[in-house]
């Protein structure tokens, strides 16, 4: 993983992750990431952030480097227990690079994980909160957001928001 952005505010809060890259041929997951933190360093300006932590981060930069998917095995399919906490293999690069971010998701109260479609697809979220509570945000984007995906780690259990959902985040 990389580090984009780091913003620590003045005051104690939350902690908010905002992930890009964890497949390596997301592109635009990566540049939204960027995006996102230089905007956010543009309207802090001299202010700085009020409360709490943001991190920007590349998940999976050597796949993004090699421009694949993976370079072993899916990044967002190894955040389980058995993978992260009970098995000692060393050789899978997605694992290794799972069990940094699982260290700092860990610490994380927030997660934000961008991906990219490889097909045409109208705005979606993947999240597990009721629609009643997300809908407030839904206009954030200029499109709208048109679904809102739930139970997908029931499906395909391992995936980062998964993760976060078992730990009560």
């Amino acid at each position: 993983m990389r580090e984009f952005a780091f913003f620590v505010g003045k005051n104690p809060g939350p902690t908010t992750v905002i992930l890009g890259g964890v497949h390596g041929h997301e592109h635009m997951s990566l540049q939204a990431v960027r995006e996102a933190a230089d905007e956010l360093k543009r309207d802090l300006g001299y202010r700085g952030l009020h409360s709490g932590r943001v991190l920007f981060l590349e998940g999976n930069p050597e796949a993004v480097r090699q421009g694949k998917r993976f370079i072993d095995v899916n990044l967002n399919r190894q955040f389980t227990d058995s993978k992260l906490v009970n098995s000692y293999d060393t050789k899978v690069h997605e694992l290794r690079v799972a069990r940094s971010l699982y260290r700092l998701f860990g610490k994380a109260d927030f997660l934000l994980d961008l991906h990219t479609s490889d097909e045409a697809t109208p705005p979606f979220l993947i999240c597990d909160q009721p629609k009643k509570i997300l809908e407030p945000y839904l206009n954030w984007w200029p499109e709208g957001v048109e679904y809102i995906l739930t139970g997908l780690d029931y499906y395909h259990p391992g995936s980062t928001d998964g993760y976060m959902n078992k730990k009560g985040k």
